[in-house]
């Protein structure tokens, strides 16, 4: 967390295009909802133990797999 803290506070460089500070503003900011997105999700499964539980618990999966496919984009366009 406090490395995209960092990575947002950080300067930029002038030849940077503006698709890839997209990709890499939004590889920060879904990589920092993810503990939001986990106890959100945790908190559900608690509450609804029988109904819905598995679709509650794939969400954070979806989460990293979203998080892995930006890192991997941000990395195609270095």
């Amino acid at each position: 967390m406090i490395a995209n803290i960092m990575q947002i506070a950080g300067v930029r460089s002038e030849g940077d295009s503006a698709l890839l500070l997209f990709v890499v503003y939004a590889f920060v900011i879904v990589s920092s909802l993810y503990l939001i997105t986990y106890l959100v999700c945790l908190i559900l499964a608690i509450v609804k133990r029988k109904q819905g539980f598995l679709l509650i618990s794939a969400i954070p999966l979806y989460h990293l797999v979203l998080v892995f496919v930006l890192l991997l984009v941000w990395f195609l366009f270095e």
